[in-house]
């Protein structure tokens, strides 16, 4: 545990428990700056180098103080390694510190802001000044966790969630979260944010954060500062704080968990070891109908070039038996097919509606003849009233540049919300003899409307230990991953190669 304490000049302290179980000091900073307690706390690894670092930002406690700064801590040694301009004077001080990557280039910022609105945002690794908006509105400053954005409150209960463009701040979004000041915003890894105003905080769900689905008890002035929740014996359990104490709360049941209706991947289908290759899994315990369906031609309606001309689908069990295919989806089933309002467009793409048994299965789209081109592989669940649902998507294909990226989607369904981990793998499918691996992969997941709901290049970066926690993290430290939580939407998922670079890769939501 890290902290600060507020009764002395700067000092920052770490905790943690000893071989005997005794709670301890185990590090503290070796340079403390007269009259500046800090208030905000954050470790980062600044420079990409492995090394983590400890960020503190001051508040001005008396006139002995050097004014309001950010201060860089080497770990272990607790040297102040950096220390920023002079951000205010007089008895002013930092209102929020958020350290994460803002953008895709994977570098951390320090955006720091000060009580008289001021936002600073410093590049992690050089340590510049990259932007500095004079007398914003906001009175704290908090982030999103599964996206790049930051969240500005201000003192009319208004949350602005903000995408930084260098030197700039974009206005993404903005929602009135309460009917006075925002004491924090705080947007949780699946997609909860966590509002504090007055002696209480209130829990929103994703996308549009527009209704308070709980709220506390009153707790005390100042509470919502920060907020971190974790499921304790199957229990929600959310944590909180003012600015001097930390509390506890079960909060309600999980929402209702939503279903997958829908998954999709469009991917440029070579031949060889480089066809799409697509494996879904029927979840639940009783059989499920589903339409497997692949386009080609049709792409060419939304201006895409080099589609599939003619391309073939075959469908796979967890043995590797083939349970069908089909080359022109009016070849067999037509009547079947056509009753679903889902048949392709066009006659030479190829479609089965099979009912399939809980389990695994597989997708293989080939070019007929060896043809090569961009195609699109989906599967619908075509029996929407039963309990089985689709689940675990996957698909291995090459990741080609421009409009040949790898593109995956997904379309829940239901009442509830859907939270799933989705990653890119590229350097792990080395170790099953796939050539030509995408060395370092990144992914990135949109909304219906294009908008950019989070991305990730290392999934380390961001999310780790809930990615750890999850049983699925990726295997390569230059894979991605994303943890989400998806409300009854469509949502899509690019994988490109960082720097335009080019292979094989894996794509899967689980």
């Amino acid at each position: 545990m890290i902290g600060a304490d507020d009764l002395y000049d700067g000092v920052v302290e770490i905790y943690s428990f000893d071989s005997a179980n005794t709670f301890k000091r185990t590090w503290t900073n070796a340079t403390q700056p007269s009259g500046s307690p800090f208030e905000f706390v954050e470790v980062a690894d600044l420079d990409g180098n492995g090394k983590q670092k400890i960020i503190a930002a001051n508040y001005v406690e008396h006139t002995g103080s050097p004014g309001v700064y950010v201060y860089v801590y080497d770990y272990p040694s607790g040297t102040n390694s950096w220390t920023s301009l002079a951000m205010a004077g007089g008895f002013s001080g930092v209102n929020g510190l958020v350290v994460k990557a803002l953008d895709s280039t994977g570098n951390k910022k320090i955006a720091a802001l000060v009580a008289n609105g001021d936002l600073y945002t410093f590049d992690g690794p050089t340590r510049e000044l990259e932007s500095l908006v004079q007398s914003t509105p906001f009175t704290s400053l908090n982030s999103e966790s599964n996206s790049y954005r930051l969240i500005g409150g201000d003192n009319t209960g208004v949350g602005h969630f903000l995408q930084y463009a260098k030197p700039d701040y974009n206005e993404s979004l903005t929602r009135q979260l309460a009917s006075g000041q925002l004491n924090g915003v705080n947007a949780m890894p699946d997609g909860e944010l966590w509002t504090g105003s007055g002696s209480v905080v209130n829990l929103r769900m994703p996308s549009t954060y527009g209704t308070v689905t709980w709220q506390s008890p009153t707790l005390g002035p100042e509470v919502g500062r920060f907020v971190a929740t974790q499921i304790r014996d199957g229990q929600k359990c959310v944590f909180t704080s003012d600015k001097h104490a930390v509390m506890g709360l079960a909060y309600g049941p999980p929402p209702p968990t939503g279903h997958l209706r829908n998954i999709s991947t469009r991917l440029q289908v070579l031949a060889g070891d480089n066809v799409m290759i697509g494996g879904f899994t029927v979840g639940g315990s009783l059989n499920e109908k589903v339409l497997l369906r692949t386009l080609g031609p049709t792409l060419t309606q939304f201006g895409l070039t080099g589609a599939l001309g003619n391309p073939t689908l075959e469908l796979y069990d967890g043995t590797g038996t083939l349970i069908t295919s089909n080359d022109n989806w009016k070849d067999s089933q037509q009547t079947a097919i056509r009753a679903t309002g889902l048949a392709p467009p066009n006659d030479l793409e190829p479609a089965i509606l099979s009912t399939l048994a809980p389990g695994n299965y597989t997708a293989i789209v080939r070019g007929k003849n060896n043809t090569t081109g961009t195609g699109l592989v989906e599967v619908y669940d075509a029996d929407q009233g039963t309990a089985a649902s689709l689940m675990n998507i996957s698909t291995r294909g090459f990741v080609a540049s421009g409009q040949n990226v790898m593109i995956g989607g997904f379309i829940s369904g239901g009442n509830g919300f859907v939270k799933l981990i989705v990653r890119a793998l590229g350097p792990t499918l080395s170790q099953f003899n796939v050539p030509n691996v995408l060395a370092d992969p990144v992914l990135e997941l949109r909304d219906a409307n294009g908008a950019l709901l989070a991305s990730n290049d290392n999934w380390a970066d961001t999310q780790q230990a809930e990615i750890q926690a999850s049983g699925y993290a990726p295997p390569g430290n230059n894979e991605s991953a994303i943890i989400v939580t998806r409300p009854a939407a469509s949502t899509t998922a690019i994988v490109r190669g960082k720097g335009n670079t080019t292979g094989g890769a894996h794509h899967d939501g689980v």
